[in-house]
């Protein structure tokens, strides 16, 4: 996938309008900087963590977590 803005490959895919579950490769996700990441939730299932920028998951409810 290629950007027409020069920049990251996952530009036009990350900034979609709607939410959306994408899987990325770890080594394709350690070459975008934290400031492309600001409203994306990662999963990862490899060391089974989460990072949420917005503390969304403490909004729900704990047996949802």
């Amino acid at each position: 996938m290629t950007s027409t803005d020069g920049s990251s490959p996952l530009f036009p895919v990350r900034s979609a309008p709607m939410p959306y579950v994408i899987g990325v490769h770890t080594s394709l996700l350690e070459k975008m900087c934290k400031a492309e990441l600001d409203d994306v939730i990662v999963l990862n299932i490899d060391d089974e963590s989460l990072e949420d920028p917005h503390c969304d998951r403490q909004k729900l409810p704990p047996d949802a977590v």
